[in-house]
């Protein structure tokens, strides 16, 4: 069996989200750490008045930015202007690019997003997310390779009372992007270090507005609602689970419900781009 690449050979304009959120320089502080805890948005393209891409902003930044007007003889306030935290070195992708080149470069540079242009001017935004929402589109009706030869049967196993920040830590160690929540032999899902870090980003942005976090937050309050496959399910049934329940990695049991391995948006998007 093959794996279906239709997806790398459409127009990237088929694949991307248009009109994305953006924001302007001036645009303070305060305003994006209310987006962070209320919207969950992760990244901001800046742009001038021409809607020229200036720069990129992240949760992780704006928390950092949070955090430093904390500090007893902090020169820094929630008026700063995003400019004074943005990154001004940002990739982007021409409208005109080709999927498969646009993938790679994200994979490459172990990025999720990349603001798409047209003359240099803002023009929509695409995601690691979107290539696998397109695969599953393609090859619903398909059938694509069984999920058993792409498995990572070693991840790091995390218990479901354990406190976020220890699984993250853990994560760190092992140089690992995921950690399986286990209680006692059983599999609960699976959860990212992206999951835990903008899970931290808003409780902390929320903190300036509410109550305080709670730094020993356990890892089940990140775990979504989702399903688990088999090793005999399809590639195609996995990225479907990753689009309807917003994952990044899916929990992969026999029959008596064991954990055997997860499959990952990674493995899926280097299957997509190798094919």
């Amino acid at each position: 069996m093959t794996i279906t690449t239709g997806v790398l050979t459409q127009d990237l304009r088929m694949i991307v989200t248009f009109n994305p959120i953006s924001i302007d320089e001036d645009t303070p502080l305060s305003s994006l750490l209310e987006q962070v805890y209320s919207s969950g948005i992760h990244h901001w393209p800046v742009v001038d008045q021409e809607n020229h891409v200036i720069g990129i902003v992240s949760d992780t930044d704006v928390v950092k930015a949070g955090m430093a007007c904390l500090s007893v003889d902090s020169k820094h306030s929630l008026t700063e202007p995003v400019s004074a935290f943005m990154s001004d070195q940002v990739l982007t992708v021409d409208q005109a690019a080709c999927p498969m080149s646009t993938l790679k470069l994200m994979l490459e540079k172990r990025i999720n997003s990349l603001p798409v242009v047209q003359n240099n001017q803002l023009q929509a935004i695409v995601t690691t997310s979107d290539y696998i929402r397109d695969y599953y589109l393609i090859n619903q009706n398909g059938d694509t390779e069984i999920i058993a030869s792409y498995l990572d049967r070693t991840p790091v196993l995390v218990d479901a009372s354990q406190a976020l920040e220890t699984a993250r830590v853990n994560c760190l160690s092992e140089g690992s992007d995921y950690a399986v929540v286990m209680q006692g032999n059983c599999p609960l899902g699976v959860i990212s270090k992206r999951d835990i870090n903008h899970y931290l980003c808003r409780g902390i942005a929320h903190s300036f507005f509410e109550e305080d976090i709670d730094s020993e937050q356990q890892v089940a309050a990140v775990l979504r609602e989702s399903k688990m496959l088999l090793p005999t399910d399809h590639l195609a049934d996995a990225a479907q689970i990753m689009c309807d329940y917003r994952l990044h990695a899916v929990a992969i049991v026999n029959h008596q419900h064991e954990f055997v391995g997860i499959i990952t948006q990674d493995h899926l998007l280097q299957q997509i781009l190798d094919s």
